[in-house]
């Protein structure tokens, strides 16, 4: 995960980071509100939202 914020601050990209911690609803509502168009989870996250009634 280190390396891939690494490769993304090297090159200008803008990062959003919703929490210190992993929270589905919070993920979600930055997804929407920043028109995210790509996103740099472990399966587990990405399985998350479905599962979420809140997301």
């Amino acid at each position: 995960m280190v390396v891939a914020v690494m490769a993304r601050a090297s090159t200008g990209a803008y990062m959003v980071f919703p929490g210190e911690a992993f929270d589905v609803v919070a993920t979600m509502s930055a997804v929407r509100e920043e028109r995210s168009t790509a996103l740099q989870d472990v399966p587990t996250m990405f399985i998350a939202p479905g599962r979420s009634p809140g997301s």
